[in-house]
């Protein structure tokens, strides 16, 4: 349990708080909100990861971000999710795209589980889904619709299969969790 926090005073220096308490430490810009921080600290933390793309698939390299080449190009991203994940805030794939596409259509497959556990213990797929995408602008999609059961620790893989008309560029997932 916490029982002190420190915090640099008025001077620079450093001073000591009792974090089991609420309340509000100096004025204006310099307003600190505190309450009873009794808790786990890291709960408090939103923190950030990013998968790469696995360079290959069937659109390979090519450029800084892998290419899906269009009417079923595959890239994917495969990792392991962090072991002190609590909760999940947002799972998207950022990627664009050589056209404007007003209803792009990208099928997502995904497979994971745990260690001990069979590689696609759990799996999800959107296949009917299409997205607006504008052409060389990034764009975030949703993933986690396919990761229905994901959780702290889990070996993931996310296949990406592109079935419009022009290549699809992407560079990977991003985590954000608690």
């Amino acid at each position: 349990m916490l029982k002190d926090w420190k915090k640099f005073g008025a001077a620079g220096e450093i001073t000591t708080h009792a974090a089991l308490t609420t309340g509000v430490h100096g004025a204006g810009a310099n307003t600190i909100l505190y309450s009873d921080h009794t808790a786990d600290l890291n709960a408090h933390h939103i923190l950030e990861k990013f998968f790469p793309v696995n360079p290959g698939g069937s659109g390979g390299g090519g450029t800084y971000a892998a290419a899906a080449p269009s009417s079923g190009g595959l890239t994917f991203v495969t990792g392991k999710l962090p072991t002190d994940l609590t909760s999940i805030t947002s799972l998207v794939l950022a990627c664009f795209h050589a056209a404007t596409e007003a209803a792009t259509n990208i099928d997502l497959d995904s497979m994971y589980g745990a260690s001990t556990e069979n590689y696609n213990q759990h799996t999800g797929s959107d296949t009917t889904s299409t997205y607006s995408l504008t052409q060389w602008k990034i764009t975030e999609i949703n993933v986690l619709g396919v990761f229905a059961s994901l959780a702290a620790g889990d070996y993931f893989g996310l296949q990406v299969k592109n079935n419009s008309a022009n290549i699809l560029y992407c560079f990977g997932l991003k985590l954000i969790y608690t």
